[in-house]
């Protein structure tokens, strides 16, 4: 859908004056003892340049666009005339219903805003709705719709606002068409931060022969990695302390480059792992999709019997007594993102030896994958 542009001379700052004058026109058309004023009084005779900016819906029911200005059109990507207003593009459609609805039940004029995404620019809409009364019987809603304040590129802005560190690199070539190096050609501010450079000193440089990290012999071979490969790659590397994830495509000679501080994630992992590993209970992760023991402590390798590679080989059914297998699977499937055991259960240990065990279950994401922590207590 193209974007609304304006058609009148008038600058954009003036605008705005169009809505107060709406306003009045409406309150000066409303006569002592009626709810609504009349369509005609409101909407005909002196609009003016104003038309064009003029939706106009009828409908108490499903509404219908009956008419529109050339404006309005170039808004809704749309000139037809009397069709449903739920048929135009869902932005356009919403702004205009919740408006009208508004303005009908207040039996007020209602103004909102309208926000419209066009090939990527962010664009915002004043609407004001003007609820009418005609000679006909039917309530009519007149919708004013301007284009307010300036336009941004959504992009854009996410790019500048994001913590992350991105970065646009062109693949340099030698005479062979090797990529031997890359230019940074664009780049966020968290990358000046992050790579701990001003912002000239980093644009249309040569990474390899600057000082920063993407510098680094190892970083030089992921990115060169990721101009043949042309997928998406990964890299975690420590820089100063931190922990970074790098995550990389390429798109043709043009490679997007990602850079996350994930320390705070790490050092919880850390504490996780130190506390899980070292638990004196029995602990395990399993995969709440297909039951496969994704990780176990020491304490469940111990207390089992099962070696830690024959366990990560293992489904949880396996411990399970087979006259069991029911009943934990029933168990299994109402368990939410916690659980706590109200019953005794029975699992196997390596030495086909029963336990009785009381089990307590958290969900957790565990590396990139969802499943279950478990610890277990035996009341044998």
């Amino acid at each position: 859908m193209s974007a609304a542009k304006k058609v009148s001379g008038k600058p954009a700052g003036e605008m705005f004056d169009d809505i107060p004058v709406l306003r009045r026109k409406w309150r000066a058309a409303l006569k002592p003892g009626e709810r609504l004023p009349r369509y005609e009084d409101v909407m005909l005779g002196s609009l003016g340049r104003l038309a064009d900016h003029i939706a106009l819906l009828k409908g108490d029911g499903a509404l219908e666009l009956s008419r529109s200005g050339r404006y309005v059109q170039k808004w809704l990507g749309e000139e037809r005339w009397d069709i449903p207003v739920a048929s135009l593009s869902p932005d356009c459609a919403t702004a205009l219903s919740e408006a009208a609805a508004s303005a009908l039940a207040k039996g007020q004029p209602h103004q909102a805003s309208a926000h419209c995404v066009r090939d990527g620019m962010v664009r915002t809409y004043d609407v004001l709705a003007l609820p009418t009364a005609s000679r006909w019987g039917a309530t009519l809603v007149g919708a004013y719709i301007n284009e307010r304040g300036v336009q941004y590129n959504l992009l854009d802005a996410i790019f500048a606002s994001t913590d992350d560190a991105v970065v646009s690199l062109a693949t340099l070539r030698d005479a062979g068409g090797k990529p031997f190096d890359l230019q940074i050609v664009h780049h966020n501010r968290s990358a000046g931060l992050l790579l701990k450079a001003e912002g000239a000193d980093l644009l249309w440089r040569r990474i390899g022969e600057g000082d920063t990290l993407l510098a680094s012999l190892e970083v030089m071979e992921f990115l060169l990695k990721a101009v043949s490969g042309g997928r998406g790659e990964q890299l975690e590397i420590e820089s100063d302390g931190r922990h970074l994830r790098l995550s990389a495509t390429a798109f043709a000679d043009v490679v997007s480059l990602t850079i996350s501080d994930v320390t705070v994630l790490k050092r919880r992992d850390a504490s996780f792992r130190l506390l899980f590993d070292s638990n004196p209970m029995p602990m395990w992760v399993f995969d709440a999709a297909s039951k496969q023991f994704l990780s176990v402590n020491d304490a469940a390798v111990q207390h089992y019997g099962y070696s830690r590679a024959t366990f990560l080989h293992m489904k949880l059914h396996e411990i399970w007594p087979q006259d069991e297998w029911d009943s934990h699977a029933e168990a299994l499937e109402r368990v939410g993102d916690a659980y706590h055991s109200s019953r005794n259960w029975r699992h196997l240990r390596a030495d086909g030896s029963e336990i009785e065990v009381l089990t307590f279950g958290r969900r957790v994401a565990f590396d990139d994958r969802d499943g279950y922590l478990v610890s277990v207590v035996d009341i044998t």
